[in-house]
């Protein structure tokens, strides 16, 4: 079973009012696991609401050691909905300490309320696994 970093419905959320590129959230990772993350982003205008994004986002993360690392680039896994508006908005995620990161860049001068909801599949070794060897 998938872990979420939503925390409601909707997931975490947050404000933006320009350019600026900001973490909507952190996903923390454990030592030695690959971390898969999907992330949902959607934003709306929320000084007219007359504009709205959408973006759906995939990354691939290893903590080697206790060093994390992407693997590859971040990936859209579909072509991002937007309005005209809103068309300069950007989403992506890096590896920030042992962390993954989702990043939302806004449009200067335009209030966008951030929503985002991610499914992350992690793998490692087995408890009581050393080196990949169950114990016997």
């Amino acid at each position: 079973m998938p872990r979420t970093a939503a925390t409601s419905p909707a997931g975490p959320r947050l404000n933006t009012t320009d350019a600026t590129q900001t973490a909507i959230v952190t996903i923390p990772t454990d030592t030695d696991t690959v971390v898969h993350v999907t992330a949902k982003i959607t934003g709306v205008r929320t000084d007219t609401f007359a504009a709205a994004v959408a973006y759906l986002i995939q990354g691939v993360f290893l903590n080697d050691g206790g060093s994390l690392a992407i693997v590859g680039s971040v990936q859209a896994v579909t072509t991002a909905i937007e309005s005209a508006a809103l068309s300069a908005a950007s989403v992506t995620m890096d590896a920030s300490g042992t962390g993954v990161r989702v990043l939302v860049t806004g449009v200067a001068a335009i209030n966008i309320t951030w929503a985002v909801e991610a499914d992350i599949q992690v793998v490692g070794l087995w408890p009581n696994e050393v080196n990949g060897v169950p114990p016997a």
